[in-house]
């Protein structure tokens, strides 16, 4: 992280200070230099003198008409010199401000008067009506523009204790009506104290004031530069064009910006440079990758961009400086490492401190939070708690989402309200806004989630494109898919030529349109249905996606499709045309013109081994999805993201290629073997497997290798072998077996049998245990016989399935055969290398895991991946992919094998 060059001059500001008052501060900077800039304004210049002479009027103004008792004060001036001089004013009589923008909604301002109690407010002359229609009959409104002749320009000299209130600032009221926040005189001086010494501001430093008043981030801005000895400038954004905010910080030779990111982007364009500004302070929303593009292009070598977490409950919190030279590795821009006093961390659901890299809410301690809220002895209690370990500190949860990184730094991703479960997977949409935003074609983005398809909600993207730039989204999805995973895509995006911007000027999400059903724009051109087939299934696209029209050609993906959708897809299709339509179809292609065209042939069965991937120069790596009702559809996400160079084959499970299933892991891997050699006759074969599909690709080997072929890798992802517990079961049976005569089926059978005996030895207690050890041995062996040749139990639906009872394409009858087969399997001994992918969130343990796998393969590696049983080949598709790379580019086995962490 850079620091910033620390100009002349510099003077750090005394912990001391933050024990006296505002405006005792502001004398002091008075008396020091009183002809010195305070405030420019347009054309209007204040000395510190100056500015002081005002403020002591409304001072004066206040003190003849209310007294000098601490109470709250309305201020409803626009922004101004009158604006400062007034806030100053309220507090050297000894009162705290409460400011009010004339421009807010009448209900709103209607209820923050009420609510503060205050019974005097200073107002423009332009704001006179508004608030003579508002206020109660007991309020008393001073004009700022008509103070009272009795008032002054002499300074009350009201000495104000550093506890006493300061303001009280308003919330957005976006989760309820708005609260007012209380902050005190220390509190405030402390936030100006950490800004000062470290953004290094000094008496020579031009300031900007871009806020409105009612935004507490007017605040340090403010009082940075006036208690400092350093000329402010105000500028009313709000009325204002892009190309004058950018001559009024080049023309007033603006040395430190601050604003929200939405702004600072709006007005930087072309190649104009500002070489007067030597700090960005953006604060306020979610800085992103743009920003530090636009902060190299547009500004100097000396300067460096300041990006920060606060919150009106708790001033700056967190900061993070970029300088001309840095790089960031990914699109999410930190908010940094600590600031003097405040202890930030974060914490999961549960109030538990969450681990390094996880993502949780951001809680704040220190002694130097905001006092509470005003009236609200209840809502204090529960956002400001108490600090088990000291009671001088309290802590606040901030309500915003993080995630630190090992070397301290904290991740801002939005506040925690934006977590969405977008089918049944927690995403954070500032994740999804920042890798959208590394587009080179996207200038700006945001992501809501909506419902209007009236099912599951669904993620659009609202995006403002680069100048020259017009992305079709074909184009965004391909770029996306690099950096997000498939549950993390979002279904629509929708061109705007601006963001929406509420009150504050951050984005106002309410204000977005919802996505409309016209097609949107795709690499292909649209063709209508030539023959009724397609026409029908153009009309259960459209109705399924809320698009159209829908062009044969267009990708069932492109068009905002994803995986649960199209299992919809295949059943309304199946519906429909009375045909199976295997889900492994759209992996070969996912257009109506390719289902068509399978929908007219004279056979429905999926081809035993599926290309995704054909193009590059190593081995072919053949993956044995195991999923038998989804298509394994999650293997486009995967072969994406893998190494350009790596053709990946998708091995379609028995039962999905016309034929039925055989029911052991052995007959299944015998058949995938047939087809394996028809389509490469020689070794040396990669191979891989998911789940029940690393057993049968464990069997694959174990078989190639006996049969004298090379397999010289072999990945499995979350697959378990716990069942190398039963082997004893199995050598003897084999001999006993044997010796008895019985077939090879009959000894299989023997052993599943037999599991019983052997899970309850291992799983009862003590004396469950020695009951079986004592039990007599005609008892067990009159139970065995009775399973074995007398009396079978009843055929359950595997059964059914494999006596032909059920229809080969019965996917619940499927599942449950390749359940009990995998449950019956007892994995023979394999020589070779096995890498064993292993999700980090798994209820069997690695190391567990990895203990039986040695019992099957000396050689077997355990790697942790990220995710769970399902998330770890979905939403985590990125990061397998890379994981499956690596492993498939080295050679194996390990001279060590280790578990790694």
């Amino acid at each position: 992280m850079s620091s910033p060059i620390t100009p002349a001059g510099f003077e750090a500001f005394e912990r001391s200070a933050i024990e006296s008052s505002i405006a005792q501060r502001f004398r002091q900077r008075v008396s020091r230099e009183p002809g010195r800039l305070a405030l420019k304004f347009g054309p209007v210049c204040l000395s510190y003198g100056q500015l002081d002479a005002q403020a002591n009027r409304f001072a004066q103004a206040i003190l003849v008409t209310r007294g000098s008792h601490p109470e709250p004060v309305a201020v409803v001036i626009e922004q101004g010199p009158a604006l400062i001089a007034a806030i100053l004013g309220v507090l050297k009589a000894g009162k705290f401000y409460v400011p009010l923008e004339a421009g807010h909604p009448r209900e709103r301002l209607e209820y923050m008067l009420v609510d503060s109690g205050a019974k005097l407010a200073l107002a423009s002359a332009s704001a006179l009506p508004l608030l003579q229609g508002l206020a109660r009959s007991d309020v008393n409104i001073v004009v700022a523009e008509h103070l009272p002749d009795r008032a002054t320009a002499a300074d009350p000299g009201i000495e104000v204790a550093a506890s006493a209130h300061a303001y009280i600032y308003y919330t957005t009221g976006s989760t309820g009506q708005p609260k007012g926040v209380v902050d005190s005189h220390r509190n405030v001086l402390h936030n100006v104290m950490r800004y000062t010494n470290g953004l290094h501001i000094t008496r020579d430093d031009r300031l900007t004031l871009l806020q409105s008043a009612s935004f507490s981030g007017a605040v340090s801005s403010m009082f940075a530069a006036l208690l400092n000895g350093a000329a402010l400038f105000p500028f009313d954004v709000r009325n204002s064009t892009a190309q004058q905010l950018a001559d009024y910080v080049d023309h007033e030779r603006i040395t430190i910006y601050h604003s929200v990111p939405s702004i600072f982007r709006s007005f930087l364009r072309g190649e104009r440079r500002f070489p007067s500004v030597r700090v960005i302070r953006l604060e306020g929303d979610q800085a992103a990758a743009l920003d530090i593009e636009l902060f190299r292009r547009h500004f100097g070598a000396h300067s460096v961009l300041a990006n920060g977490l606060g919150a009106t409950e708790t001033g700056i919190v967190r900061r993070f400086l970029v300088g001309q030279d840095d790089r960031l590795a990914d699109g999410i821009v930190p908010i940094g490492y600590p600031v003097e006093d405040m202890d930030v961390f974060v914490v999961n659901d549960s109030g538990e401190p969450a681990a390094i890299g996880a993502t949780g809410e951001i809680a704040v301690r220190s002694a130097f939070l905001a006092c509470g809220y005003w009236n609200r002895p209840q809502a204090t209690e529960r956002a400001f708690l108490p600090d088990p370990t000291d009671a001088a500190q309290r802590i606040y949860r901030t309500g915003d989402l993080g995630r630190l990184r090992p070397d301290g730094c904290l991740e801002h991703l939005g506040r925690k309200d934006s977590r969405r479960k977008i089918r049944g997977i927690t995403v954070v949409l500032s994740e999804i806004e920042a890798a959208m935003q590394i587009v080179p074609t996207i200038r700006e983005a945001v992501v809501a989630d909506c419902d209007d398809r009236g099912t599951e909600r669904r993620l659009v993207a609202y995006y403002v494109a680069k100048a020259g730039c017009d992305p079709t989204a074909s184009e965004l999805r391909r770029q996306l898919a690099g950096l997000l995973p498939p549950p993390m895509m979002p279904s629509a995006f929708v061109r705007l030529e601006h963001l929406p911007l509420n009150e504050n000027l951050k984005v106002d999400r309410s204000q977005l349109p919802p996505p409309t059903r016209e097609r949107p724009r795709l690499d292909v051109s649209y063709l209508a249905p030539r023959d009724p087939t397609e026409a029908q299934l153009v009309r259960i696209w459209e109705e399924l996606l809320q698009v159209a029209p829908v062009g044969v050609c267009d990708d069932f993906f492109d068009l905002g499709g994803d995986s649960l959708l199209a299992m919809q897809m295949i059943t309304s299709v199946e519906q429909e045309t009375g045909r199976d339509l295997p889900p492994s179809t759209l992996l070969a292609g996912s257009t109506i013109e390719h289902i068509a065209e399978r929908l007219r042939s004279t056979t429905m069965v999926s081809p035993a081994i599926v290309p995704i991937r054909t193009g590059g120069d190593q081995p072919r790596f053949y993956f044995l999805h195991g999923d038998y009702a989804g298509g394994g559809l999650y293997c486009r996400a995967i072969a994406r993201e893998m190494a350009a160079d790596q053709p990946f084959l998708a091995v379609t499970p028995c039962g999905l290629d016309g034929e039925r299933a055989p029911g052991t892991i052995e007959e299944m891997a015998e058949r995938h073997l047939r087809a394996l050699r028809e389509a490469q006759p020689q070794g040396p074969y990669w191979l891989g497997g998911n789940c029940n599909g690393g057993l049968i690709a464990l069997e694959m080997a174990r078989q190639l290798v006996a049969a004298g072929e090379s397999v010289e890798r072999l990945i499995v992802i979350r697959t378990s072998v716990r069942n190398v517990r039963h082997v004893v079961l199995r050598h003897l049976v084999e001999r006993w077996g044997g010796f008895l005569g019985l077939s090879t089926e009959r000894q299989r059978a023997a052993v599943r049998h037999l599991r019983w005996f052997a899970e309850a030895w291992a799983s009862g207690s003590s004396k469950e245990r020695l009951m079986i050890t004592l039990a007599k041995p005609g008892a067990v062996l009159r139970w065995v016989w009775h399973r074995l040749a007398r009396k079978p139990a009843s055929p359950t639906e595997a059964d059914r399935y494999q006596r032909g009872e059920t229809h080969p394409a019965d996917r619940d009858a499927l599942i449950a055969t390749f359940t009990r087969a995998a449950a019956d399997h007892v994995p023979d001994s394999y020589a070779g290398a096995v890498a064993v992918l292993w999700p980090e969130i798994e209820p069997e343990p690695a190391d567990e895991a990895i203990k039986w796998w040695r019992q099957v393969s000396p050689h077997a590696e355990i790697e942790i991946i990220p995710g769970d049983h399902l998330t770890a080949v979905t939403a985590h598709a990125k990061s397998l992919a890379g994981v499956l790379s690596a492993r498939l580019a080295r050679q194996v086995p390990l001279a060590s094998p280790a578990l790694r962490p």
